[in-house]
């Protein structure tokens, strides 16, 4: 799993899970990991790939309870960002509009 974490975690959409090109990459680490045992893993009612996603749906669960508890934890720390509206404020002021997205494709 940890292959598939890190493989999965470098996409520029680490929140897709059903694609084939993933079954591909998915297959290649089975045949590696256990070049011995014939086995077709396919997007669909195969249970290795089932037992793939819920592997990555517990790790995604887990960025986002990390990331919330940061965030919790960040803002827990100033008596001046108490409110909803204070909060929302300081995120637009901080946070820079998006001018330009980049990904894998250019």
């Amino acid at each position: 799993m940890p292959c598939w974490i890190f493989y999965f975690a470098s996409l520029d959409s680490p929140w897709k899970l059903i694609n084939s090109v993933h079954v591909l990459f998915a297959q290649k680490l089975w045949n590696k990991t256990f070049p011995k045992i014939n086995c077709m893993i396919t997007l669909r009612n195969n249970p290795i790939f089932a037992l793939i996603k819920q592997h990555t749906y517990d790790w995604q669960s887990d960025i986002a309870t990390c990331a919330l508890q940061a965030v919790e934890a960040f803002f827990n720390q100033y008596k001046e960002l108490d409110s909803p509206v204070e909060r929302a404020d300081y995120v637009k002021w901080t946070v820079p509009k998006v001018i330009k997205v980049v990904d894998a494709c250019g």
